[in-house]
């Protein structure tokens, strides 16, 4: 069985800047084979057809990690899982090493900062900045197993005041490539400002605050 939710992010803690921050690049080759994978078939390309992907160039992480594996699934995330809350106690700079047919740019929080300084009014600015971009795109950390054949990884994209949405992916590498796979469990996800929880039903309530 698996239980999701869908929440949205106030913008204000979006952009605030996390209290663990290392001025360390993130070199893990593995996590930017998983990026350019997960990022071109997410919303900005998919359907506002991004032609340049904007990426925070600093690690997301402000999330609450809602993944539960069950049954046999335990033996195999929970090692997964722990890597990964391991990883992302601080956040770390991304470095231009994608590999996807949209270019990148990154944006640092800093500069989100002084763009959202207004709250959402900030979005007009944005896409005069950054026009054609479908907004701006984020990504954890990425969590291993030991021999990285299996990752778990949160991507996220911001687009608008209620436009916008942020999973966990759950993968494993065959063939040269990274897919996501069934596993047993709970997970969660979330977009606009609806949160909804999944069942065999999907019951939606609307936050009052955001």
């Amino acid at each position: 069985m698996r239980k999701c939710f869908y929440v949205f992010a106030f913008i204000a803690s979006t952009f605030a800047p996390s209290a663990t921050f290392s001025q360390e690049t993130y070199q893990v080759p593995e996590a930017y084979e998983i990026y350019s994978q997960v990022l071109p078939t997410r919303w900005p390309v998919t359907v506002a057809h991004a032609r340049k992907l904007i990426i925070r160039a600093e690690t997301a992480n402000k999330f609450e990690l809602c993944l539960k594996p069950e049954g046999e699934s335990v033996a195999l995330l929970q090692p997964v899982i722990a890597n990964f809350l391991e990883v992302n106690k601080k956040r770390w700079l991304l470095e231009k090493t994608f590999t996807m047919d949209q270019s990148v740019e990154f944006v640092f929080s800093r500069e989100l900062e002084a763009i959202f300084s207004d709250g959402v009014g900030g979005w007009e600015a944005f896409y005069k900045k950054f026009p054609d971009s479908g907004g701006f795109n984020e990504v954890s950390a990425v969590g291993f197993n030991a021999d990285k054949t299996v990752a778990i990884v949160y991507v996220a994209h911001h687009c608008g005041g209620l436009c916008g949405g942020g999973q966990f992916y759950v993968l494993k590498k065959a063939q040269g490539r990274w897919h996501e796979f069934e596993w047993k469990g709970q997970t969660c996800t979330w977009v606009s400002k609806s949160r909804c929880y999944h069942n065999s039903v999907i019951r939606c309530t609307d936050l009052l605050e955001i």
